[in-house]
């Protein structure tokens, strides 16, 4: 038996959660089971063909005398078959329906007619709660019946047309025959239509096993029509899980996102079954000998379908420009008549048939020709043959034309620069080497003019197995725009972004099961946090639990016993966690194709409407034979961007034509200042903020070392301080720093180790320019070629090279063994040899650059450098705090059609209240509310990077409300950078706007006459400082607030409600106030002429005023007591109009101040850490600084208070302990972190294990209502007053408890009237 229609995770979930079936268990599942073959049937995908097929020829390669070599995978996709010209537009929700129908490809054809059918139906796809994606019967027309016979259709579960016609033709059936017999007719027209496509033997009829009535029912008439029409009836599952066990699983998984969808009886039999599940479903309504019929009938397509595996060739695109197409057409090639060339390798080009040959001779030949006696020497020639030949035979041998890549990869350069608007790097990896690469423009770096040695080799050589890669660096906020100048070059059909394939993480699956099984979302998120990280990575579930012996990971008691308490809980999340659950964009992949993209790939939409491919970024290579490009976003570009554009606006430079050209005039590659000493030691001394590669920790370090003043030291150190020492022995940097500052250092490090001279001349002559450390990738490689360490080959050097990088250490063995062998074979020197394996080689192992690779980033260094040294400092600053702030990320777009009904995920950066909700009509009389994330600014980020720019004396103003513009900017004069006004925490950009616009303000009155403003921005452009240079910034709250409240001019009876609320009435007075307050509630009880009295309204007339108002049936004519009323309340009237000045001074002293402590409340460091996250005036703890310790002034190592012996023998160290306080500003989940702001600057406090768990979990309960009630915020909320205890490690802050101390690891702080107190313990949940 063939189990014919299956669902995968990796498929159908990519537009909702549908399926819990991981590829390889369906496939593994359906080969234990005894099954004859299965068919993956997505949900409109065909994700999961590379991976499916990919996992089925591994077994039958890893099991060759086993049933997998006869074992059938067949790969098809379960489409929506909807009508002719179905869009959004012609949408009608009464009549049109998306029928399910399946499709099942017999050969690679039929498959490749899937994937355009797939392209097609999201080409015309919307958003409507999913993606709809409608199949048009014209499409199966045009693209299945023009070439038949490569698709069997089958006619799908109860979704499809035919199964809904025959439950809608149902009702009709003995009760108006005429009705049932056109039912009929419409259903014979129908299997014709089908079968006049696919031709009469490639339609099924499609029966599932169920107690379902509906289901029933149609498998019934699915066999009458069988016998009818002489078409075989076939049994599938539909499977949505393996086992029958499963389905409490995939019930809690589907509900987990769509709330309370009905699984139960539409998913009950949903899952892989053997023939005799089978029979136990149908036997009983069926027979078991039509059951066996349509077990048996599946063989009819099974034995048909062909073994094919979607391996493309690697097919190089070539999109030739105008240019490039004359070019080709023009015969002549312009050599310089005195050029001598090596004609043999230059005709190889001249004279090959394919157009993009002879084109990149002319491109190269062109740039020569722009300065002769420079490109035309021997040097030069020589190096370009070397290179051509090297491109010819690597065409002829890997059968690819790799001048296409080159020219294709220029040409998207060029379009980067201009459209794109973007600075390009000036180069990046092993390309950098490549000389042909710099007369192309690929490259802005000429190889041969550098002093660091780069090897052409390293890009490209006839050896090299995996095909060229050139990525590129553009802009961080730019690469979005470049991508859509590609698009709009080349076309949306030849440009199209990677996909992703999200999948449930660990912490993610445990949400995802308690939203399913409706576990309080607090508990989940508190277990979730019990998760750890490592470098970014989440540990799984199983090493939270279990442990991991083999990466040291030990079990978390805490995790344990939480889950031991949900144990459903856990048999959910396990199952879930590594689920696929929907498709994302890769930030920078991009796949440039010059074919129809569904010759290897398929396109689909993500929710947003961008177009990505269905494979993602391996699988679109290794199946689909297509080459992607990589768009780096890199920031420093974006703040040499920034600096830039700062220097044109104030006049330092002049903007050029081009940007290209105002970028090569200031900080072109052959234009900067390589050797002014001022430069040079602005870097050592560290007042070069964000230098390329130098801004870590560990670079300010091998900068203050070694000292650098070359470009060549530069890239020695680029690759240097990456690189790492067995445990106990001297750091690399260290040593290089050594070697350096002694040259005979290294040769007493060589004598050592019983080198001979010869021995020691080779190396010097190979590594004096790094000072004796082996730093580089080629370094390696090329050393491992000498006779006298093997003189091993190129590729065995490749070899050893991606064992390192790629941290393989079972290859590094095996080269290791190798290595070894090989020198006890030769006879080699065992000394020599061990001197390069176990130094030189053995420090690459923490990660070695390539030197070309090293040589551009240290360009880039320098180029930053130039920025800073050669205009006034401050505009590097402003353009780095720019950048470190976000205050460069690109503006967000009117949202198109696709993303306005796109729904989206609600994702917890600031407070609930920077939500707000909107909603969206989905079909006529329905609404849907979601919430969407505003466009806000982050103030963590934003207050990190003030932190650090002030904590290196750099001094950052207050906003200014003449000056500011949207984001930080310089101040020559002062040296000093100013605020923005997008910074400031509730000023929306439209106000912005309106302030740009009506800018001079000559005072603040003049503002707030002029500007229309709410109160929450107006305060908040207030404490920040805006209005300092207009007035005392308290004297303007005071004014701003006076001028809103809601002050009174006069006081009447109808202010009463007020002056009670206020206690404003006098002792004496208060029975008027009862009065009043008992009318009030009469005129909310009439009935006609009458008040109707309670018992107490009652006692109240009795007591407090006439007993003969009331009537015999207890109440009171309205007439009678308003007259009474007017009276009585007459003493009142008298008193408001003689003491009318002295309470209205008071009534509106009080309004005033009642809107002081809402928006005004503390004090002027409150109000900016409130608006700004930053404070300019003294912090808030600063006149408490003495009761903590500065941070910055601890040594980075923590220092040791006492030791003492453990049970084992060994020396344990206690650390000394010291408390910091401050402000939190961030938070950082992943890692366990928080950025605290303390009166000398930003400390990163890191947190262990399930501590953070703890405190920044948010205690809530449930009210008499029925609601969520906060009774405590996370600790690490924005603004809260932490002290932490604990010691410095490096640049951070570790918390730790000292028992002696009386205090916690965290305690809240509270200041009231000047005085401080502490919180140390969260509040009791109970």
């Amino acid at each position: 038996m063939y189990s014919l229609h299956n669902h995968t995770a990796a498929g159908s979930n990519t537009r909702l959660l549908d399926s819990i079936n991981k590829v390889e268990d369906l496939i593994q599942y359906a080969y234990d089971l005894g099954l004859e073959g299965i068919a993956i049937t997505d949900h409109e995908s065909v994700k999961a063909v590379p991976e499916a097929q990919k996992f089925y020829e591994t077994k039958k390669k890893e099991e060759p005398n086993s049933r997998w070599q006869d074992f059938k995978l067949i790969m098809g996709n379960e489409i929506y078959l909807c009508r002719n010209g179905l869009t959004s537009e012609t949408y009608d929700s009464k009549k049109d329906k998306f029928y399910h129908f399946i499709l099942l490809a017999l050969d690679e054809v039929g498959h490749e007619q899937i994937r355009k059918l797939s392209t097609r139906a999201y080409g015309r796809s919307w958003m409507k709660m999913m993606r709809r994606v409608p199949t048009w019967y014209k499409d199966l027309e045009e693209i299945v019946k023009s070439n038949p016979g490569h698709i069997v259709a089958s006619s799908a579960c109860l979704g499809s047309w035919i199964d809904q016609t025959l439950l809608k033709n149902s009702q009709y059936e003995g009760r108006n025959e005429e009705a049932f017999e056109a039912g009929k007719a419409r259903i014979e027209k129908w299997i014709y239509f089908i079968q006049s496509i696919f031709g009469k033997e490639n339609f099924f009829l499609e029966l599932q096993p169920s107690f379902n009535q509906e289901q029933i029912y149609v498998n019934n008439k699915l066999i009458e029509l069988s016998r009818k029409y002489s078409i075989p009836a076939i049994v599938t599952t539909d499977s949505h899980y393996l086992h029958a066990e499963d389905r409490k699983i995939h019930k809690a998984y589907l509900n987990s996102k769509e709330g309370d969808r009905e699984v139960d009886e539409f998913y009950a039999t949903t899952y892989v079954m053997s023939e005799e599940e089978i029979h136990s479903y149908m036997d009983e309504n069926l027979g078991s000998e039509v059951v066996d019929e349509i077990i048996s009938n599946t063989k009819l397509i099974g034995t048909r379908a062909k073994n094919w595996v979607l391996k493309k060739h690697f097919k190089l695109p070539y999109l030739p420009s105008q240019e490039d197409i004359e070019l080709a057409k023009n015969k002549a090639f312009d050599f310089p008549a005195t050029a001598n060339l090596n004609w043999d390798i230059w005709n190889n080009f001249i004279n090959s048939k394919e157009d993009s040959d002879r084109v990149f001779i002319k491109r190269i030949i062109s740039r020569c020709n722009e300065n002769p006696s420079f490109f035309w020497t021997k040097e030069k020639i020589d190096r370009m043959e070397t290179e051509l030949e090297t491109v010819w035979n690597a065409s002829v041998k890997q059968e690819m034309t790799w001048s296409k890549y080159f020219l294709q990869v220029a040409d998207y350069i060029q379009i980067a620069w201009t459209a794109g608007d973007t600075l390009v790097g000036p180069g990046r990896g092993s390309g950098v080497g490549f000389y042909l690469n710099y007369l192309l423009d690929i490259i802005q770096i000429d190889p041969l003019r550098e002093k660091v040695k780069t090897l052409f080799w390293r890009f490209l050589n006839p050896e090299r197995a995996s095909i060229l890669d050139i990525d590129t660096d553009v802009q961080s906020n730019r690469r979005n725009k470049v991508i859509e100048a590609l698009q709009n070059r080349y076309g949306k059909d030849r440009v199209v972004r990677v996909s992703t394939e999200r999948t449930e993480g660990s912490k993610a699956s445990i949400l995802t099961a308690a939203r399913g099984l409706e576990i309080d979302v607090d508990t989940a998120q508190y277990i979730a946090s019990l998760i750890e990280s490592d470098r970014g990575l989440q540990r799984t579930l199983s090493q939270t639990y279990y442990g991991d012996e083999e990466k040291g990971f030990k079990p978390n008691p805490t995790f344990v016993e939480e889950m031991n308490k949900y144990p459903e809980l856990w048999e959910v999340a396990q199952k879930i966690e590594g689920l696929p659950c929907g498709v994302g964009c890769h930030a920078g992949g991009v796949i440039i194709v010059d074919e129809d993209f569904t010759e290897g790939n398929s396109m689909i939409k993500l929710n947003s409407g961008e177009w990505v491919s269905a494979f993602d970024l391996h699988e679109s290579e290794e199946a689909g034979g297509q080459v992607k490009i990589d768009l780096l976003a890199t920031d420093n570009l974006t703040r040499m961007r920034a600096c830039l554009d700062l220097l044109v606006q104030y006049k330092y430079i002049e903007a050029e034509e081009t940007l290209r050209d105002t970028y090569e005039k200031a900080i072109g590659v052959y234009n900067l200042d390589r050797e002014n000493p001022k430069m040079w030691d602005l870097l050592a001394e560290g007042k070069i903020v964000s230098c390329f590669q130098f801004e870590t920790a560990q670079g300010a370090q091998g900068i203050a070392l070694s000292r650098p003043n070359s470009v060549e030291d530069l890239a020695a150190l680029n690759s240097i301080m990456r690189l790492m020492a067995p445990e106990g022995q001297e750091q690399p940097l260290e040593k290089y720093a050594r070697f350096k500052k002694d040259p005979t250092a290294w040769d007493k490090e060589m004598d050592e180790w019983g080198l001979t001279k010869e021995e020691k001349e080779i190396l010097h002559k190979a590594l004096d320019y790094e000072y004796g450390i082996c730093a580089s990738q080629e370094d390696g490689m090329s050393l491992v070629q000498l006779p006298e360490l093997g003189g091993h080959s190129l590729a065995w050097g490749d070899k050893l090279r991606k064992s390192i990088a790629k941290k393989n250490p079972k290859l590094y063995k095996e080269l290791t063994e190798e290595f070894y062998k090989v020198v006890e074979e030769k006879h080699l020197s065992k000394n020599f040899c061990d001197y390069f394996w176990k130094v030189l080689i053995e420090y690459q192992h923490g990660y070695s650059f390539n030197l070309s690779h090293t040589l551009a980033y240290s360009i880039i260094g320098l180029q930053n450098m130039n920025l800073a040294c050669n205009y006034p400092i401050i505009f590097w600053n402003t353009a780095n705090l720019i950048v470190d702030s976000a205050g460069l990320e690109e503006e967000d777009e009117e949202p198109n059609e696709e993303e306005q009904d796109a729904e989206e995920e609600v994702v917890s950066i600031f407070e609930p209240e920077d939500f707000e909700e909107y909603e969206y009509e989905d079909l006529p009389g329905h609404k849907e509310k979601i919430k969407r994330v505003k466009k806000t600014t982050d103030y963590g980020r934003v207050a990190t990077a003030i932190g650090k720019f002030q904590s290196r004396g750099i001094n950052i103003l207050p906003p200014d409300i003449n000056k500011s513009v949207y984001t930080f900017s310089p101040v020559v004069e002062t040296n000093s950078i100013v605020y923005g006004l997008r910074g400031i925490t509730r000023v929306p950009e439209t106000l912005i706007k309106d302030i740009f616009s009506a800018r001079p303000f000559t005072s603040y009155q003049d503002f707030f006459a002029r500007v229309k403003i709410g109160k929450l921005p107006a305060t908040n452009l207030i404490k920040s400082g805006a209005f300092d240079s207009l007035g005392d910034r308290k004297e303007v709250m005071n004014y701003y607030l006076t001028s809103v409240a809601d002050t009174k001019t006069k006081l009447t009876l109808q202010n009463m409600s007020t002056l009670i609320a206020k206690n404003l009435i006098p002792e004496e007075m208060n029975r008027f106030a009862r009065l009043w307050s008992f009318n009030k509630f009469l005129k909310t009880n009439k009935e006609g002429i009458y008040y109707l009295l309670n018992e107490k309204a009652l006692n109240f007339i009795v007591s407090k005023c006439d007993a003969d108002l009331i009537d015999a049936e207890d109440r009171v004519l309205q007439k009678t007591w308003d007259t009474y009323y007017k009276k009585a309340m007459e003493p009142m009237r008298v008193y408001l109009k003689d003491n009318q000045e002295e309470v209205l001074e008071k009534l509106n002293k009080e309004v005033v101040q009642e809107l002081w402590d809402k928006y005004a409340g503390g004090t002027i460091s409150r109000w900016e850490m409130d608006s700004i996250s930053f404070y300019y005036h003294p912090h808030e703890l600063a006149e408490f600084k003495k009761d903590f310790t500065n941070f910055f002034d601890r040594p980075e190592e923590p220092e040791v208070a006492y030791t003492f012996p453990s049970r084992q023998g060994q020396e344990v160290k206690v650390m000394k302990t010291y408390f910091i306080a401050g402000t939190v500003i961030n938070k950082n989940k992943l890692k366990n972190s928080i950025s605290l702001l303390t009166p000398e600057g930003v400390v990163t406090v890191k947190i262990w294990k399930n501590q953070y768990s703890l405190y920044d979990k948010q205690i809530s309960e449930k009210g008499e209502d029925g609601k969520k009630h906060i009774l405590e915020k996370s600790w690490f909320t924005k603004g809260t007053l932490l002290m932490c205890q604990g010691f410095r490690r490096g640049d951070s802050f570790v918390l730790k408890k000292d028992k002696k101390s009386g205090y916690e690891v965290l305690s809240k702080i509270e200041v009231t009237d000047g005085k401080m107190s502490y919180i140390t313990e969260r509040i009791d949940e109970e």
